[in-house]
C-alpha cells in the first residue's frame, strides 16, 4: 500500500556562518508521522531517488547557488517504534562577490592607505611626527566608520567569521602603525643617528607583512572552496552510483557492492561521504554535517544538568537522615536509593489537608502533631497569643 499527500509548508533553519561569506548551509526538511503506526509499517522513500527539487522557481539565486543542482537528499530514516520519521537534506552555497567588493577589497585598501605616513616630501625628508600621526588617525576614523557600517551588512552573530576576522585584521594593523608612528621618535634616540633606511625598513616590514597576510588570506580561501567543491563532486558521484545499485543488485547486497566499488574510486578520506543503509536495505549518501555553533556548549550544558542530578540523587541518605531527625514518627514519600531513577510523585492530600477545605481557597502546609515542626508552630502561637492579652 502506498500513501501520498501534498503538503504545503514552511520550513526554518539556523545557519552556521563562521566560514560566512564562503558558507555552505544545510536545509534540512523532517517529516514525521503521528503515534500508533504498526511496527511492520515501514516509510521509505523512493527505491531510486529520493525527490527533486524544483529549481525553477527558485528565487534566491542572487545569494545562493543550489550546491547539487535539483538533488534532494535522505539525511536520517526512523524505522522504529510507532513513530517513523524521515529528513531530507539540500545543500546551499552563498555567492560570496557582493562581501568581497564590498567589504573585504576597501578595508584592504583602507588599511594599505595607512602606509603613506612612510612618503618622503619632495625634498627626500620624512614628514614630522604629528603630520603623519594626522593621516594615520584620519584612516584609522574612516575604518571605524567603515566598520560601523559593515555590521549593518553582515550577519548579527555572537562569533567571529572569516569576514570579521579579516576586518578585524585590518583594523588591528592600522592601529598598530598609528602606535609607529607616535613612538618612532623615542626609538630613533636609541640609535645614534637618525637616518632614513630605518623608517624605510620600518615601512617594507610592516607593508610586505600585511600582504603577505592578504597572500595568505585569499590562497586559503581558495583552497578551502576547492577542497569543498572537490567533495561535492564525489558526493554526486556516489550517489548516481547508489542510484544504479538499488535498482540492480537485491537489498541485503548493496551495501557490500557499494564499500567495494568505492574501494576502487581512489577518494582521499576527507572527500569520502558517509553512507547510510536502512536496516531494509535502503542506501543513501549523507551531506556534510552543519552543526549550529552552540551544539557544543548545548551539550556541555546537558552533561551537567545530568551530572547535578545524578550528584543530588547521591545524596539521598543525608536527606533521609535530616527528615527523620526533624519528624521521626513520618515516612517518605517512596522508599529509594542513591542510584534509583525513579522519578518523584506527588503525595497524596493528608486528612488535615482535606478538612480544611481541599485546598479550595489556597494550598496549606500542616505539620503532624508529633513533629518538631508542629512543636514549634504551637509555641510560636503561645508566645503571640501571650503577648495580645
Amino acid at each position: 500500500m502506498q500513501f501520498s499527500r501534498r503538503v504545503v509548508a514552511v520550513f526554518s533553519e539556523e545557519m552556521t556562518l563562521r566560514s560566512f561569506p564562503v558558507d555552505q548551509q544545510k536545509l534540512t526538511f523532517a517529516f514525521s508521522t503521528g503515534t500508533g503506526v504498526r511496527k511492520s509499517l515501514r516509510i521509505t522513500p523512493g527505491a531510486v531517488d529520493a525527490g527533486t527539487f524544483a529549481i525553477a522557481n527558485y528565487k534566491l539565486g542572487n545569494v545562493f547557488d543550489v550546491v547539487h543542482h535539483d538533488k534532494v537528499f535522505v539525511g536520517e530514516i526512523d524505522a522504529e517504534g510507532d513513530k517513523k520519521s524521515i529528513r531530507f537534506e539540500m545543500m546551499l552555497e552563498r555567492r560570496p562577490g557582493y562581501y568581497v567588493t564590498n567589504v573585504a577589497i576597501p578595508a584592504g585598501i583602507i588599511t594599505y592607505l595607512c602606509f603613506i605616513s612612510y612618503a618622503p616630501l619632495s625634498d627626500g625628508s620624512l614628514m614630522d611626527t604629528g603630520d603623519r600621526v594626522q593621516i594615520v588617525l584620519t584612516l584609522l576614523l574612516t575604518a571605524v566608520t567603515f566598520k560601523n557600517m559593515v555590521a549593518s551588512l553582515t550577519p548579527q552573530i555572537s562569533y567571529f567569521t572569516t569576514l570579521d576576522q579579516y576586518v578585524f585584521f585590518c583594523f588591528i594593523i592600522s592601529c598598530l602603525v598609528a602606535i609607529e608612528n607616535a613612538l618612532f621618535p623615542l626609538f630613533v634616540d636609541l640609535f645614534p643617528r637618525r637616518e632614513s633606511w630605518q623608517e624605510n625598513s620600518l615601512l617594507g616590514i610592516s607593508c610586505g607583512f600585511f600582504t603577505l597576510v592578504n597572500v595568505v588570506w585569499g590562497l586559503y580561501i581558495a583552497v578551502f572552496v576547492k577542497m569543498r567543491r572537490r567533495a561535492s563532486g564525489a558526493l554526486i558521484k556516489v550517489h548516481e552510483t547508489i542510484r544504479v545499485i538499488s535498482s540492480s543488485i537485491p537489498p541485503e547486497h548493496r551495501e557490500a557492492v557499494l564499500h567495494e566499488y568505492m574501494e576502487r574510486f581512489g577518494f582521499y578520506t576527507w572527500e569520502t561521504p558517509r553512507i547510510g543503509c536502512s536496516e531494509f536495505g535502503y542506501l543513501y549518501v549523507q551531506l556534510p554535517d552543519d552543526e549550529t555553533p552552540h551544539t557544543k556548549r548545548v551539550d556541555a550544558r546537558v552533561a551537567f544538568h545530568k551530572a547535578s542530578r545524578y550528584k543530588a540523587e547521591r545524596e539521598f541518605d543525608a536527606f533521609k537522615e535530616i527528615y527523620e531527625k526533624l519528624n521521626p514518627s513520618g515516612s517518605l514519600l517512596y522508599s529509594s536509593g542513591p542510584d534509583s531513577e525513579k522519578p518523584l510523585e506527588a503525595a497524596k492530600p493528608n486528612e488535615a489537608f482535606l478538612a480544611g477545605g481541599g485546598g479550595r481557597d489556597r494550598r496549606r502546609s500542616v505539620a503532624t502533631p508529633n513533629s518538631p515542626v508542629a512543636a514549634r508552630a504551637r509555641t510560636n502561637t503561645q508566645i503571640k497569643y501571650h503577648r495580645m492579652v
